[in-house]
């Protein structure tokens, strides 16, 4: 196997995990948002049920209810963000068409395994720009959450407190 060769499986094999990765960071943002749609419902419902307290809460604690709602509404955004399409480019057609002329189709086997491990990283660079992009607003969207959790937990004991 000549060096060349080796390259060419190593970016053939940096794409395929690319791309399971990226379907586990897609999966996980869906996780987001049905987690987060949850949360809003319960918190919701518990809003509903302690109608007449919650009015009377104190304003920070009114608030906390708030933010929490609001830091879900930005967790599913998040979430939603990562399952959004974005410009993944893969093989561009026209880096082979030369390739397929008489002239080039008779060559060394080398010159077209150079020739797909530049179009592999190409792929590979655009990938990774755009995978990061998506696990950035996965964090985001966990951190959201988290946040809201921790808001959601806060003002449900403070309100029990005031029962």
């Amino acid at each position: 196997m000549t060096a060349g060769e080796a390259v060419a499986r190593f970016l053939d094999a940096q794409l395929v995990y690319l791309r399971e990765r990226r379907t586990n960071v897609e999966n996980r943002g869906v996780t987001v948002v049905t987690t987060s749609g949850a949360l809003v419902t319960l918190q919701l419902a518990f809003i509903a049920v302690a109608r007449e307290e919650a009015l009377a809460a104190p304003l920070a604690l009114r608030l906390m209810v708030g933010a929490s709602l609001l830091c879900f509404l930005l967790a599913t955004a998040y979430g939603l963000r990562v399952n959004m399409p974005a410009p993944w480019r893969e093989a561009d057609v026209r880096s082979f068409r030369p390739h397929l002329s008489a002239e080039h189709w008779f060559k060394d086997e080398q010159v077209a395994l150079q020739a797909i491990a530049i179009v592999q990283l190409r792929v590979l660079e655009d990938s990774t720009r755009v995978f990061a992009v998506k696990v950035r607003h996965l964090r985001l969207a966990f951190l959201c959450e988290l946040v809201g959790m921790t808001l959601l937990a806060a003002s449900v004991f403070a309100l029990f407190l005031l029962l």
